[in-house]
């Protein structure tokens, strides 16, 4: 969503985008179903403010149901990435529940027309598949990747065929760019 605002600020400085997993309004509204519901994001809320320890460890097993990994493997993935010496403080957790909870873009997305690359996860836990095909429908010059078999986390858990994906992706573009 990020990306998505800071390409109307900077406009001509940005020559494309790829999205991640990413959606134009992170919280389901009465006309948007797909996305996060309010369950779940009370329960995000509360261990935020509460600074539960058990935040990260639920957003993780979030991100990766969908994944076919072991729980080794979930455990190895959510160790390497989870910064334990520095984990993020309550002010800026709340701070960016806050951002998602109020940002929604829906209804600039067709004005941007940067070559958009989306790649998400057929099995998305945090944001539903739909998101990312709504995006894809919505915003010109738009290509829609989904892995199978994957969560909210490609980069993380097909992080080869992500890394192809990019490469070549990135490689279009550049040769667009030459012309």
């Amino acid at each position: 969503q990020l990306a998505l605002q800071l390409q109307a600020v900077l406009g001509q400085q940005v020559v494309g985008l790829v999205l991640v997993g990413t959606t134009p309004c992170f919280r389901q509204q009465p006309d948007w179903a797909h996305g996060c519901d309010e369950k779940t994001w009370h329960a995000f809320a509360i261990a935020a403010e509460q600074q539960n320890p058990r935040l990260m460890q639920r957003f993780f097993q979030m991100m990766l149901l969908g994944d076919k990994l072991s729980r080794q493997d979930m455990q190895r993935i959510a160790k390497e990435a989870i910064n334990k010496q520095t984990p993020p403080s309550a002010s800026a957790l709340n701070t960016g529940l806050s951002f998602l909870s109020d940002l929604d873009l829906r209804q600039g997305i067709q004005n941007i027309t940067l070559p958009t690359l989306i790649i998400h996860g057929e099995q998305d836990a945090i944001v539903p598949l739909e998101a990312g095909q709504y995006l894809a429908a919505n915003m010109p010059r738009t290509s829609l990747h989904v892995f199978q078999d994957c969560g909210h986390a490609p980069f993380l858990t097909h992080h080869a065929a992500f890394n192809q994906l990019l490469d070549q992706w990135l490689e279009q573009q550049w040769k667009n760019l030459s012309m």
